[in-house]
């Protein structure tokens, strides 16, 4: 089972096609599970090993081709998240990194992992079977019910430069410092293709979108295998758009930016990339990571979880938020700080949310404060996903 591949998106000029799997989400189960699950848990499992199917309609000129994977983790330290195509070897889903103990221990929802290359060979033109496989629990943590689930999964196939495709390169237009939002374009070459969308892409720190537990990366997620929580899309008309960078933390080093240019058969490209200097006047952002983050952070039945998140500097602080990735956090009674509730529940009940949380500055410490979540639901726990949240706050700099 081959490592994870650490390669975040395509490279400049790589020209590729991505089929995705438009079926149901669906659980994988451990085969030796034999905990009697909730009604939900049953509508959501499949027998271990379960056939789904992608359609590659084009192989010609095809160079190499790799995985992309969103998932719930599921139930804490499931082990064995592995998947195999058309009956060859096993490969192993890509696991958060960054965690003190085993990343299956933590919740987690992964969208977008680094992609897994496979062997090219692996695929054939037509339908191709996919089947994903889950291992026991770790025993600390063993109440005989490993899960978890797939959200979607894609193909990315690469082709060689002989492939038509669209071409294209990508422009920025940034020279006023009052303004947040810095004008990227693409501009296209006449490669005889009629161009469908364009997605921006940026590699610059922020919170962890994606859920593997990096701040500092290429910023996207997948949804169903679509691109969101990326700069954004533009489908008709100039290919330009206007980035609101108002929340985007500081940066020690220049923002990177490119796009994908994809036309109306789905064949894409990717631009060069381009680099710039996020200019502010007046004003500054700093985002504060979680410390501490426990394993199995969620709560129920009464249970209060706790996380630290240190700040060093709240001179001329102007407002905060906290940024969070959850699931199934409509089941909570409290997030907070501090020991005082922000919010009763943020998003949803049995999925993934990603929400910003107002934070009042009264109830912010220079030092160490405590986020934490509470629940009395008997039904799922409300999780934490991992890395924790972040607190990001702006300042004034007159």
């Amino acid at each position: 089972m081959p490592a994870a591949y650490q390669k975040e998106i395509p490279f400049p000029g790589e020209i590729f096609k991505e089929y995705t799997y438009d079926g149901k989400v669906f659980g994988v189960l451990d085969a030796y599970a034999s905990f009697l699950p909730s009604s939900d848990e049953i509508r959501m499992r499949e027998p271990p090993g379960m056939s789904k199917f992608i359609m590659i309609d084009d192989l010609e000129d095809a160079v190499s081709a790799e995985v992309i994977i969103e998932y719930w983790g599921g139930h804490t330290g499931t082990t064995g998240q592995t998947f195999k195509i058309n009956g060859n070897d096993l490969m192993d889903i890509p696991q958060p990194v960054n965690t003190e103990t085993e990343p299956q221990c933590y919740y987690r929802t992964v969208l977008g992992t680094p992609p897994v290359k496979i062997p090219l060979g692996f695929l054939k033109t037509g339908n191709n079977q996919f089947q994903f496989f889950a291992g026991k629990q770790i025993e600390r943590l063993n109440f005989k019910f490993g899960l978890y689930w797939v959200y979607s999964f894609t193909v990315r196939v690469y082709y060689s430069i002989h492939k038509l495709h669209p071409v294209g390169e990508i422009g920025i237009e940034y020279n006023d410092c009052e303004s947040c939002f810095p004008k990227l374009s693409v501009r296209m070459q006449n490669s005889g293709c009629e161009v469908k969308s364009a997605d921006f892409l940026g590699f610059y720190e922020d919170f962890d979108w994606r859920g593997m537990g990096n701040f500092e990366q290429w910023q996207y997620q997948y949804r169903y295998g679509k691109l969101d929580k990326h700069i954004g899309t533009v489908f008709a008309g100039p290919l330009d758009i206007l980035w609101d960078t108002t929340w985007i933390p500081d940066q020690n080093k220049p923002v990177r930016v490119c796009a994908r240019i994809t036309d109306a058969g789905g064949m894409s490209y990717m631009t060069n990339e381009l680099s710039f200097e996020l200019c502010r006047k007046n004003r500054s952002v700093r985002i504060f990571k979680a410390a501490d983050v426990p394993e199995a952070f969620g709560s129920r039945i009464g249970q209060k979880k706790i996380c630290k998140i240190i700040v060093d500097d709240l001179k001329n602080a102007k407002s905060a938020h906290i940024a969070v990735s959850t699931w199934s956090a409509a089941h909570a009674d409290e997030i907070g700080l501090n020991d005082i509730k922000l919010v009763g529940n943020v998003g949803l009940v049995h999925d993934y949310s990603y929400d910003r949380i107002p934070v009042s500055l009264d109830i912010v410490k220079q030092g160490v404060n405590t986020f934490y979540v509470y629940s009395e639901t008997e039904h799922h726990a409300a999780e934490i996903n991992w890395p924790g949240p972040a607190l990001i706050v702006e300042y004034e700099t007159k």
